[in-house]
């Protein structure tokens, strides 16, 4: 969740908007950094998320 710049991970127990079922960790860092897009992720199997078509990390990480 993102309130006031601030980024919360839920636990679980809620909803969530976005739910990652696997990420490696170079592939994380190259999603926050801006180095590839979540699409270039999905496809290398480096990101397995189930908002696939909300574009929910699309829109939350851009590729720079």
């Amino acid at each position: 969740m993102v309130d006031a710049g601030r980024v919360s991970v839920a636990d679980g127990t809620r909803p969530a908007d976005v739910r990652l079922r696997r990420v490696e960790l170079p592939a994380l860092a190259q999603l926050c950094l801006g180095y590839r897009a979540a699409a270039e992720l999905r496809a290398t199997g480096g990101l397995v998320c189930d908002d696939a078509e909300l574009g929910l990390i699309d829109v939350l990480f851009p590729a720079l």
